[in-house]
């Protein structure tokens, strides 16, 4: 991991982020996505800004959020989309 939201695994299955230089060549970062039970990664997409856009689902009550649309679970698996923008 290089500059992590998050060090290592929180629960079963996580989803991960990794940031690569445009060469391909450098780590720029890398983190892991996730609470106490399973996180599944589903689509990854760029904005014309930098930003990275992650959806997935979870069914960990403690899934690390900031201003949630919605608080706790409301199903056995919700959906999550997250958005980073890389520090370099």
């Amino acid at each position: 991991m290089k500059d992590p939201y998050q060090r290592g695994l929180h629960g079963r299955n996580d989803a991960f982020l990794t940031v690569l230089a445009p060469s391909g060549k450098n780590l720029i970062e890398s983190t892991c996505l996730g609470g106490r039970y399973e996180e599944f990664r589903g689509a990854i997409a760029l904005d014309g800004a930098g930003g990275i856009y992650v959806t997935g689902m979870t069914n960990s009550p403690d899934f690390p959020v900031l201003k949630p649309f919605q608080k706790t679970l409301a199903g056995d698996f919700d959906a999550f989309v997250l958005k980073f923008t890389p520090t370099k």
